[in-house]
């Protein structure tokens, strides 16, 4: 680690911008909490710091730091509502989630990981429909977005709708057949031999 002057901002948050581009979130985290402790009117720096926390699933510290200045996000922020209502889902805030996810669309309306966010959020609240449509719309924008085809299938299934649930299963096999939706995949085809029988 380098030694940075204790009252320096520009380096601890250029050093800790180095940190996250780099995957170092621990280090990341301190850097940007230094920065803060210099700065705390500056709301950027608590919305980068809630990213980096997101990153690490630490979402209780996420929230906090994402929903400081919710109300008053400038244009440059409007990219992190997307996990901002991921962290608010993963605490299964889903309401809340759903309203920060519809701002993010409301900014981004082309972005897929936002679908795709809201619609585990729908989904978890019990609105498959709604949820397998926003996932859909997910993957029509990023046709390889594997994780939104693996909820996709998790929400068909929650819908009834077996063979375009094992569909989704089939084609997350083909590419890897280790994938953790092999359990769902095997699930699927013992209720499809059911209703059959």
């Amino acid at each position: 680690i380098i030694e940075l002057a204790p009252a320096d901002l520009d380096a601890f948050h250029s050093r800790a911008l180095c940190y996250l581009g780099l995957d170092e979130y621990p280090d990341a985290i301190r850097d940007f909490s230094a920065a803060i402790a210099l700065r705390p009117d500056l709301g950027q720096l608590f919305k980068l710091r809630g990213y980096t926390y997101w990153r690490l699933a630490e979402n209780a510290n996420a929230i906090k730091d994402f929903g400081r200045e919710f109300d008053d996000f400038d244009l440059i922020d409007k990219w992190q509502y997307k996990y901002y209502g991921d962290a608010l889902a993963c605490e299964q805030r889903y309401p809340e989630a759903i309203r920060v996810l519809d701002a993010a669309l409301e900014y981004d309306p082309n972005s897929a990981v936002a679908f795709a966010f809201r619609g585990a959020a729908l989904g978890s609240s019990g609105e498959y429909s709604a949820a397998v449509t926003d996932l859909n719309r997910a993957i029509e924008l990023s046709p390889d977005y594997l994780w939104a085809r693996r909820e996709r299938a998790r929400y068909l299934r929650c819908a009834d709708r077996i063979q375009e649930a094992l569909n989704d299963c089939e084609y997350l096999l083909a590419l890897n057949p280790k994938d953790s939706v092999r359990i769902l995949h095997l699930e699927l085809l013992i209720r499809l031999r059911r209703t059959q029988q």
